[in-house]
């Protein structure tokens, strides 16, 4: 098992990292689109419009507890290895766990955002 301080590092990279995928689909264009308008008989060209959204305007609301559950499985992780159990069962469990969680969100919903998640769990395999 890697050094207590490596995963520490690894568990608290995992829960910034998935805390930062979570406020970039709240906040950020996650959706992209174009709307164009035919240009009528007579007229010189056609009206373009590039139209974006975040990932909460095109869900609703309750799309933003999908964003806190990656959130939630990492700071789970990060519970385990402050634990006292140090090395033991619990500990492995708690830090496995988690991350298994967390990759098979990332592998079911990955063509959305999963991918986005991706590297949080990875980092939690590393602790």
């Amino acid at each position: 098992m890697r050094s207590s301080r490596a995963a520490c590092v690894s568990a608290w990279l995992a829960l910034g990292l998935a805390v930062a995928a979570g406020i970039y689909l709240a906040v950020g264009p996650a959706y992209r689109g174009v709307e164009v308008t035919a240009a009528a008989p007579g007229e010189s060209s056609a009206q373009v419009r590039r139209l974006t959204a975040t990932f909460i305007e095109v869900n609703g609301l309750r799309a933003a507890a999908v964003l806190v559950v990656p959130v939630a499985l990492s700071a789970l992780a990060v519970r385990a290895v402050h634990a006292r159990d140090s090395g033991g069962l619990m500990r492995r469990a708690g830090l496995w766990m988690p991350a298994l969680a967390l990759l098979g969100l990332c592998a079911a919903s990955f063509l959305s955002i999963g991918l986005l998640y991706l590297p949080a769990g990875i980092a939690l395999l590393a602790a």
